[in-house]
């Protein structure tokens, strides 16, 4: 029989000592709820949250996995995760996050067989069509096991106090509680530098990244209230959901100084640019790179904070992206990192089991090495992996996830629960010298069964890519067909621009053909350099979204790879479709696409060549002639990709091609009416030798 005593000197131990714990408890649900209402019943002022449906216990609130997110910001006392209700690894990390200094996270489980057989129900909305959540590979169940036994409290109903005593005996539940001083050093050293930005020279951007609970909101908030005594007018925050930044809003409200403050969306901040002191992006890593870039190029004073372990998307490979996108652009650009947690006790139990449970610790990546001996293609092997074979080689799945974390840095612990429990998945890996250096990981889609064109088609889980080109061109062959798609692939930075992704996707296609595959197809957000690395590997454009995403801009592009004769045929029949389309509705839909994305995706398409207008230079008025102009541009797009002038290049792009009004063009300083626009126009066609 287990002594809960235990439990209660080990609640007052971490109270005064402000640390957390995660608790693992093993066996059935009668002995989970026994041992949480004892918890509870010790602890009656306590608050928390059950993750799932209906709590059985009155201070335990119930909380969907996905309504976590929308709790950012809040603290907690305690979380109940419960194997009944499924574990979920993104509210798992996010909840975890949220627990005061003192408090347990507790995730029951039950008796080690019987968890390996029984599928998580977090993973059932990752299984693709026709796989059932009993066909779950049960592989996160595994792996989360062999990290909670090697980093949690793990507990048992037949297990003795005296077993757990090591717990209660630790050094750091018997030392003395240092007092934390607010603001830290950390806080102060960041007001300060944000000081600087806002008074110094502009285009300097300060990127301040911090673990969770070390105070980077309080600080930016802090920091408001101080520029505002200053003298600044007007400070606008930004975040991907506004209760990310609610912690630095209520410090400013506090100090009786919100109405020099606003929250705007990040799309706004592009789509309907306002004047502005300072811009404070808060959780960065959740906005994608294109936005972030737009917002550099638009705001010259913004401070940019981020957690660097993440819990919807990890922070690192946003650090890795985003500083060599920083370099680019505004080179004066510094980094902070605060260190000292806040609200919890240096190296926490709960935060350091977490880390490891959900991948969230760097993991040590190999090193190119320079010599030559070890930097031959020969050296490299490609092989595909089972999930099973993965388990077996832990340290592989932690390559393997610190890689994609790196090449895609929203990135998230629930993507690694859906790699390891789908049925279906092809994981191909490059390895060298015993380290995984670049993945695939591709799903199947198609050979679904829906023989006529319906109008109301059956929707089918998974199978993203073919549904959604069935929806775009009504043909039914892209349900039939097979197809696998690409969903993740990466290769470590110091094998990058050495074909070690194109290798990957050639052995890939052999996977391919071998499975009688009809083709190879990727989904991403449309930007100039990617769609040239598929293009280059022979995928050709299939489809764009027509809605842009929120946060980012971009549109969604699809690209395939046909491999057997019915793929080539009705590709090449879909591509013709969308270049007929996406002509014409460059003028409505996609009005306002990037411009080099949209000169990157004309040139792919290559439409078929038009004579050139050439009475626009002489008498001609532009009206008489745009469409014969448009259609001329169109089909040599080479002159508007060499075009160095970037100006009169967005001009042309935004009047001839997507035929916005006069009154409406981005004209310069140079070319600031239609007189003026029109007659550079005129002296750009004459000058070359274009027609």
């Amino acid at each position: 029989m287990f002594d809960f005593k235990w439990t209660e000197i080990l609640t007052i131990k971490l109270f005064q000592t402000q640390m957390r714990a995660c608790i693992f408890l093993e066996g059935d649900e009668t002995w989970h709820k026994e041992f949480c209402q004892h918890y509870l019943d010790q602890n009656p002022l306590l608050k928390g949250f059950w993750v799932g449906e209906n709590s059985p216990f009155t201070q335990a609130k119930a909380l969907l996995p996905q309504q976590a997110a929308h709790q950012l910001g809040q603290e907690t006392d305690f979380v109940i995760f419960s194997a009944s209700q499924g574990i979920d690894p993104n509210s798992l990390g996010i909840l975890s996050g949220m627990i005061k200094a003192g408090g347990l996270c507790i995730i029951c489980l039950p008796f080690y067989q019987a968890w390996l057989k029984q599928p998580n129900i977090a993973s059932k909305k990752y299984l693709s069509y026709p796989y059932q959540l009993q066909d779950s590979l049960k592989g996160f169940n595994h792996f989360l096991w062999q990290k909670l036994s090697l980093n949690a409290i793990h507990i048992q109903a037949n297990q003795t106090t005296s077993e757990l005593k090591k717990w209660l005996d630790h050094p750091e539940l018997n030392q003395p509680t240092c007092i934390q001083i607010l603001p830290t050093q950390d806080q102060c050293f960041a007001i300060e530098k944000i000081n600087s930005l806002a008074f110094g020279h502009r285009k300097r951007p300060l990127l301040i990244t911090a673990d969770r609970g070390r105070g980077k909101s309080s600080a930016l908030g802090l920091a408001a209230v101080e520029l505002i005594k200053q003298g600044k007018q007007k400070i606008t925050f930004t975040s991907a959901r506004k209760n990310q930044v609610q912690i630095a809003l209520n410090i400013i409200k506090q100090a009786g100084l919100d109405n020099a403050i606003e929250f705007r969306a990040p799309d706004e901040l592009i789509s309907q640019p306002r004047p502005t002191d300072i811009l404070m992006v808060d959780e960065a890593a959740h906005l994608p790179l294109p936005l972030l870039k737009s917002i550099l190029q638009t705001y010259h004073r913004v401070i940019f904070s981020s957690t660097q372990h993440g819990y919807e998307g990890s922070g690192r490979g946003f650090g890795l992206k985003f500083s060599s996108l920083l370099n680019s652009l505004t080179p004066g650009w510094k980094h902070i990192e605060l260190k000292s947690p806040i609200r919890w006790q240096k190296n926490d139990w709960l935060e350091n089991t977490i880390n490891e449970v959900l991948l969230l610790q760097s993991v040590n990546t190999p090193r190119q090495n320079t010599s030559k001996s070890t930097n031959t293609a020969a050296e490299i092997s490609y092989q595909q992996m089972s999930v099973k074979q993965l388990l077996q080689t832990p340290e592989k799945i932690e390559q393997l996830f610190q890689i994609l974390v790196s090449a895609h840095y929203q990135t998230s612990p629930n993507d690694l629960m859906q790699w390891l429990d789908s049925p279906d998945l092809v994981i191909l890996m490059a390895i060298q010298t015993n380290h995984v250096i670049g993945v695939i990981i591709a799903t199947p889609e198609g050979n679904l069964p829906l023989t006529e064109v319906t109008t109301q088609p059956q929707r089918f889980q998974g199978h993203l890519f073919s549904q959604l080109l069935y929806k775009q061109t009504n043909n039914v062959k892209w349900m039939n067909l097979k197809g696998l798609r690409i969903m993740r692939i990466a290769v470590a930075d110091a094998w990058q621009n050495k074909k070690t992704g194109s290798k990957l996707l050639g052995y890939l296609e052999e996977h391919a053909k071998n499975a009688q595959i009809d083709y190879l197809a990727t989904s991403f957000g449309a930007t100039s350099e990617l769609i040239n690395f598929w293009s280059q590997n022979q995928y050709q454009i299939c489809g764009l979204g027509i809605k842009a995403d929120k946060a980012s801009g971009t549109h969604s592009i699809l690209l395939a790879l046909p491999i057997s004769s019915n793929a080539k045929h009705l590709i090449l029949q879909t591509q013709t479709g969308f270049k007929e389309e996406f002509s014409f509705a460059l003028m409505s839909e996609f009005k306002f696409l990037e411009a080099e994305t949209l000169l990157t995706i004309i040139g792919l398409l290559s439409f078929p060549k038009q004579a050139f207008p050439q009475g626009y230079l002489t008498n001609q008025p532009y009206e008489n002639i745009s469409f014969a102009l448009r259609n001329w541009l169109i089909s040599h797009p080479n002159i508007l990709i060499s075009l160095t002038d970037k100006t009169l290049q967005k001009l042309i792009i935004q009047k001839i091609i997507q035929n916005v009004h006069w009154s409406q063009l981005s004209y310069s300083d140079k070319q600031n009416n239609r007189k003026q626009f029109e007659r550079h126009l005129k002296h750009f066609f004459n000058s070359k030798s274009f027609y």
